[in-house]
């Protein structure tokens, strides 16, 4: 089985998006301190059903009422997502997207 994530995706309450777009093979994240590299890969680790979020406090998860990754497992792409509110950090919403589909951006 191949499968890699090509996309995390952040959306808010009023529809407004925050969206990575990842390649095939090494993706190389570069940026000044505090501007939410290290938070990728929380965000990643929650939407992979982490117990308890730890994507660090701030802008993001001010921001953030759902976290959102595009993974592509055999050539097939899938939407895996959790919301940031407290009551429903237990719940994740995983599914096909349709290959009509072609960005979220």
């Amino acid at each position: 089985m191949k499968s890699r994530i090509e996309a995390i995706i952040i959306l808010n309450n009023e529809e407004e998006k925050r969206f990575v777009d990842l390649n095939e093979g090494m993706n190389i994240i570069s940026g000044e301190s505090k501007t939410g590299k290290s938070a990728l890969v929380e965000i990643i680790d929650y939407c992979f059903c982490s117990s308890q979020s730890t994507i660090p406090k701030g802008k993001i998860t001010d921001f953030a009422s759902i976290f959102s990754l595009i993974l592509v497992i055999d050539s097939k792409r899938y939407i895996l997502a959790r919301k940031n509110t407290y009551l429903e950090k237990k719940r994740m919403f995983f599914s096909p997207i349709p290959s009509e589909v072609t960005c979220f951006n």
